[in-house]
Order: C-alpha cells, then structure tokens, then sequence
C-alpha cells in the first residue's frame, strides 16, 4: 500500500495519483460524488478534499475535454457522413434551384468552419505567446 502522504498528491501541483485519476475520471464523465465514492472506495470528504485542489480540478476539466472532443468527433462522423450523402442527392437533383441553394448552403459552411478555425488558432498561438504567470 502507499504511503498516506501520496494520497495528497495534486493539492500542491504535483502528479495525482491512480485513486485521484480514477475519481477524476469519474466526475469528468458526469457521476456523482456519492457515486464516486461507492465505486472507487474514497469517503466523501476525500473527494470534496481533492475537489478543492487546482491540480484535481484541472485534471477532471481536461478529462472532460478529452471526453466532449471524442464525443464530438463521433458526432461529426456520423453527421458528416449523412450530410454528404444528402448533399450528393442535392446536387444532382433535377432542380436547379436545390441545386443552388445546396451550393449556397456548403459554401456557407465553408465559410464558417475555415474562420472558426483561423480563430481558433489565432487564439492558441496568443495563449502561447503569453507570459505564463499572467493567465
């Protein structure tokens, strides 16, 4: 077993330990403290305890990232593949003006996806570029 001062990993920046990121993986994918607490066998003012520590907090926000962008891509998969097949339907249709309006549509969407992009990465070199103790 590990030593006790281990189990206060996180609370001073350091690395949390397999217990933490067991519970931290839990709440960042939406399960309650009690339920945490249950399945991982940690007391409840153990959680609470981590739950103060910036190093715990920064770990379950990460996780939950992790967890919304797999998500996402999921979602976006499957949509992507259904939008497109709709849209080869569209485009060859007998109509013109669904024709066109489908080549409004995607090139709208264009639009938007490259300047969310272009912002996005805007974005992340200035946080780069910033002095890491003014965030």
């Amino acid at each position: 077993m590990a030593p006790a001062r281990q189990e206060e990993n996180g609370e001073n920046g350091t690395e949390l330990t397999e217990r933490q990121e067991q519970v931290a993986a839990a709440l960042a994918a939406g399960a309650t403290v009690a339920r945490v607490c249950r399945e991982c066998r940690v007391g409840v003012q153990t959680v609470y305890t981590w739950k103060r520590s910036p190093a715990f907090n920064a770990r379950v926000a990460a996780l939950r990232r992790d967890l919304t962008e797999r998500a996402l891509g999921r979602l976006s998969d499957m949509m992507a593949g259904a939008a497109l097949d709709r849209l080869q339907k569209l485009f060859r249709a007998k109509n013109e003006g669904v024709q066109l309006e489908a080549v409004k549509t995607v090139y709208e969407l264009f639009l938007q996806v490259t300047s969310t992009v272009e912002l996005r990465t805007r974005i992340e070199e200035l946080e780069a570029a910033r002095p890491k103790g003014k965030r």
